[in-house]
């Protein structure tokens, strides 16, 4: 018999159990897409293209750190959460002009901004009900906006000293 051609020992069928469907809300963090809010605020603050705003800043998200979800990615695979969408957000809804400041305080540099008229479609505010991440995964955020925005702050700039 040649090796890896006996059959008892291959499984016989594959059982799937469930499936559990991550819906993500507005991710930020290091390596961050550069198209992204927060990381055009960042470099606008540097020295970067200045910030093309659409509307007065009032519209909101609710902003999740990478390293969160992260952790509830891990949690999905490795607990029963049966088959089920599972919303994962800080649940915070914060405006465009409150991640601004942040930016600006952490900073220390205004954030240059070009504002043009809302784009027709886009949605006033996003929150996450958090509920059935914390019962199915036992999961909940632990990065706040600030020390997100603080820990992409780091990394972008000893990512220029790197350069």
């Amino acid at each position: 018999m040649r090796h890896g051609s006996d059959q008892r020992q291959a499984p016989s069928r594959v059982v799937v159990t469930g499936a559990a469907g991550l819906r993500l809300f507005t991710v930020y963090g290091p390596r961050q897409r550069p198209d992204m809010l927060i990381g055009r605020a960042l470099a606008a603050a540097l020295g970067g293209p200045e910030l093309t705003l659409y509307g007065d800043g009032g519209h909101s998200r609710d902003f999740t750190f990478v390293g969160d979800v992260v952790r509830a990615a891990v949690a999905a695979a490795t607990r029963p959460a049966g088959t089920s969408v599972i919303n994962v957000g800080a649940g915070v809804s914060t405006s465009v002009a409150e991640v601004l400041s942040t930016v600006e305080e952490l900073t220390g540099h205004p954030v240059p901004v070009v504002r043009l008229p809302a784009q027709a479609g886009d949605v006033d505010a996003t929150l996450a009900d958090r509920s059935r991440a914390a019962e199915l995964l036992g999961w909940a955020p632990r990065t706040t906006l600030r020390q997100g925005i603080s820990r992409q702050l780091a990394h972008l700039t000893a990512d220029s000293l790197r350069t």
